[in-house]
């Protein structure tokens, strides 16, 4: 989950939102593991686009799957 530092506006209703207690508006990216990416943060944030949710992908899966695609 990323959160967009610009379109926050410092409610923390994500916070009260995570049902595992994650303090998500002070973050800029959540990695803690309790995070089930349920999304109910997203769902009550005001703000359109102020939180995303991104999978990361480690470059070296992507060099990866390129040489195994040619």
């Amino acid at each position: 989950m990323i959160r967009n530092e610009q379109l926050c506006i410092g409610c923390n209703r994500c916070n009260r939102g995570c049902p595992v207690n994650i303090p998500v508006a002070s973050k800029k990216q959540v990695t803690d593991i309790r995070c089930m990416t349920c999304l109910q943060c997203v769902d009550v944030c005001p703000v359109l686009g102020a939180l995303d949710l991104r999978i990361h992908v480690p470059p070296a899966f992507k060099k990866e799957k390129q040489a195994l695609e040619q």
